[in-house]
């Protein structure tokens, strides 16, 4: 009795000691199945990158209210004495910018900002499509890992049978052993699978951020990109309304023309107010008046030439940056929708071919070998085959899937 009763408290001591080390290690963290989307979602709201990106507009907004302040005033305090004589004066100093630059110059700070802008917006964009691109890549892995893992069973269950055959006398040696053989092969490529699904897995986790857990990443979704695909033309249109990079050339040229409007009213004279107070004082007696003048200056030598004309040749340069541009887009978008459209077609009748022949054929050499028409090289052949279509039909379906992404940044789709 006692014997029971200390072998129950020890099971209770034991029980208690697992429970606390397990409260002291922490629960195991959760696998992390995201979403394209809820990736993009992660990569927007935690990547520094993108946060440094975005700091640009506000460097350029603050350079932009620094030129368009108008200058601080002066004040001049001066005191003469001869004598019994003492004049003291207080004087203040204002320069009056009634030009019209400061304006202009508020508003080619305002397109500058734009054009920062539609220019983070476009970086923001490519690092999106780079983003797409990792998760394809980890969805890839997935599956072929996955389809190498079925693939094993399916050769682990025949060597299976064909070692039951051998031991039961209706088999050999060497197609148990080939089998064997041809299961170890399959086995280093899953093993193979594994190591790209790490690496995609590490690449990922990159746009992800502080705290990503590459090893508990997993891709939500399917390979598959089944979405139409408009006509080129129409593509072309909505590439050149879209596109973040060539709307910032164009807010650019529009910017330097602007600067070179400002540089121009440069040969605007401007006005300079002085105004103060001034105090006499003799033999005691002090008197108090008041000075007003107005300076202007005179635009004889510097009148905005040298900046007028630097203006004028950012904004041609930015012009012609714009239709360049253009001419590429053009073609990239071209190049990208007949891409997508032959990879789909490829995608498409590979993945009929493997539903016609490939998995009929493993169907019938193990028919074929059972009944004894076949030998074992032929079956393995035959699954070999099967396999290599399942992987090969995915690497379809994935360059399928890149092209449309690229499609996307062809045309400037941001997500």
């Amino acid at each position: 009795m006692r014997l029971a009763i200390r072998f129950c408290a020890g099971a209770l001591l034991s029980c208690a000691a697992v429970s606390a080390s397990a409260q002291v290690a922490g629960p195991v963290d959760p696998v992390s199945t995201l979403t394209e989307e809820q990736v993009i979602d992660r990569l927007l709201a935690q990547d520094p990158g993108i946060r440094a990106l975005r700091t640009r507009v506000d460097e350029v907004g603050a350079a932009s209210v620094d030129r368009t302040r108008w200058p601080n005033p002066s004040v001049t305090v001066n005191r003469e004495s001869v004598a019994d004589t003492s004049d003291t004066f207080y004087l203040g100093r204002q320069e009056l910018p009634l030009s019209g630059r400061l304006g202009l110059l508020r508003d080619a700070g305002r397109l500058a900002i734009e054009s920062t802008e539609a220019d983070v917006r476009f970086a923001i964009a490519q690092r999106i499509s780079d983003l797409r691109h990792a998760f394809a890549t980890l969805l890839l892995a997935q599956e072929q890992e996955g389809a190498l893992r079925e693939a094993v069973a399916e050769l682990d269950r025949l060597v299976a049978m064909l070692r039951a055959r051998e031991e039961a006398g209706d088999g050999s040696p060497y197609d148990r052993m080939r089998g064997a053989r041809a299961l170890a092969d399959l086995q280093d490529d899953l093993a193979s699978a594994g190591v790209e699904r790490t690496r995609a897995q590490g690449v990922l986790a990159t746009y992800l951020g502080a705290g990503a857990r590459p090893d508990r990443l997993v891709a939500a979704g399917t390979l598959q990109t089944d979405a139409p695909v408009p006509a080129a033309e129409a593509l072309i249109e909505q590439a050149l309304a879209a596109r973040l990079d060539h709307r910032a050339r164009e807010l650019t040229s529009t910017q330097f023309q602007t600067e070179r409007r400002a540089a121009e009213r440069l040969r605007v004279p401007v006005p300079t107010l002085s105004a103060g107070l001034k105090r006499s004082g003799m033999d005691g007696a002090r008197h108090t008046g008041f000075q007003v003048s107005v300076d202007l200056g005179v635009p004889l030598f510097n009148r905005g030439q040298s900046a007028a004309l630097q203006a004028q040749a950012q904004a041609d340069r930015a012009r012609a940056e714009a239709e360049a541009l253009r001419v590429q887009i053009e073609a990239d978008v071209r190049t990208a929708h007949t891409t997508v459209t032959l990879r789909r077609a490829q995608t498409e009748a590979y993945r009929r071919s493997v539903a016609e022949t490939a998995e009929p054929l493993v169907a019938t050499a193990r028919v074929g070998y059972e009944e004894g028409e076949l030998g074992i090289l032929e079956l393995l052949d035959a699954t070999r085959q099967a396999v290599d279509a399942r992987l090969r039909a995915l690497e379809a379906s994935a360059l399928a899937r890149r092209a449309a992404i690229e499609l996307d940044r062809a045309i400037g789709r941001e997500r």
